[in-house]
Parts: structure tokens; C-alpha cells; sequence
């Protein structure tokens, strides 16, 4: 048993894990579900993955989503305020390579092609802005650290 469980506490006390903040909606689900789920799982590393990917799958995706969307939202006011920028430039400089190159570029962006989500592609795929992984560093660091605490409180009460 302890060869399976510190892997988990490696896992957990990376500071990567440690540094990223965990929204209360992901961290709620898992302290709310994580005794049920170390009773029903026997496997630490599957319970983990069992919490994390499916339990709070729903939380999990909803903040991916915000993010997805946030990121996006600053991405088309980047990309407009430097066409914005670059048409001042234009107008300063007008007939240089550099206004010329940008030019169709910066009309697909106040389109919003370029920054707004689009439909699937012609490969059938559609195109992301943030690929967030499947499991958070700090949702599984939360989950490990739970499900390693009422595992061994559990091995302590054992005579």
C-alpha cells in the first residue's frame, strides 16, 4: 500500500499543484465527494481519477468554459487594439510593406474571424483557444490529498 500512496503525495505537493488556484465550485465537489468515493474505490490512483474526471467533471468543464471564454474575450481585444494601432501607423506611414502586409489580416479581425469561436472546419474538427487539461494539477492535488487522508486515518484505526 504505501508504494501506491506516494506517488499521490509526490503528486500533491508539487508547486505547480500548489500554486494554481482551484475555484470553489471544483474544490466543493471534491471535498463533498471524496469519503464516498475512497469507500467505493479501492485503487487510490483510480479513485482520483474517478473524482476528478467524472464526479467534478460538470464544475470542472464550467470553469474551463469561463476560461475558454475569457481568454478568447482578451485575445479579440488584443488583436483589435494592434489593428487599431496599425491603422494609425497606416495613416502616418501610408504604402509601407508592413501596412500593406497586415491589411486583409486586420479585416478578418474586426470581422471577428480570427478572434471570435467558430463553427467546425472543414475537417470536421472546430478550433480552440484553450485546451485546459482533462484533470486540473490542483484538482487532482486536492483530490490526492483527501483521499490519502481518509485512507490512512482509515489504516491507523485498523488494529
Amino acid at each position: 500500500m504505501r508504494n501506491l500512496a506516494l506517488p499521490l503525495t509526490l503528486l500533491a505537493a508539487t508547486p505547480a499543484a500548489a500554486d494554481e488556484a482551484l475555484p470553489p465550485p471544483i474544490a466543493q465537489c471534491i471535498q463533498d465527494n471524496a469519503a464516498k468515493v475512497e469507500a467505493a474505490v479501492g485503487d487510490l490512483n483510480q479513485a482520483v481519477d474517478f473524482l476528478v474526471g467524472d464526479v467534478c467533471a460538470e464544475p470542472i468543464a464550467a470553469e474551463q468554459a469561463r476560461a475558454t471564454k475569457r481568454f478568447a474575450e482578451q485575445q479579440s481585444a488584443h488583436w483589435k487594439k494592434m489593428c487599431d494601432d496599425m491603422q494609425s501607423d497606416k495613416a502616418k506611414k501610408p504604402g509601407t510593406d508592413v501596412a500593406k502586409g497586415y491589411e486583409a489580416w486586420c479585416s478578418n479581425v474586426k470581422v471577428g474571424f480570427l478572434t471570435e469561436p467558430v463553427g467546425d472546419d472543414e475537417e470536421g474538427g472546430s478550433y480552440t483557444f484553450v485546451s485546459g487539461a482533462a484533470h486540473p494539477p490542483a484538482a487532482v492535488a486536492l483530490a490526492s490529498r483527501l483521499l490519502l487522508d481518509l485512507r490512512l486515518s482509515h489504516m491507523k484505526r485498523q488494529p
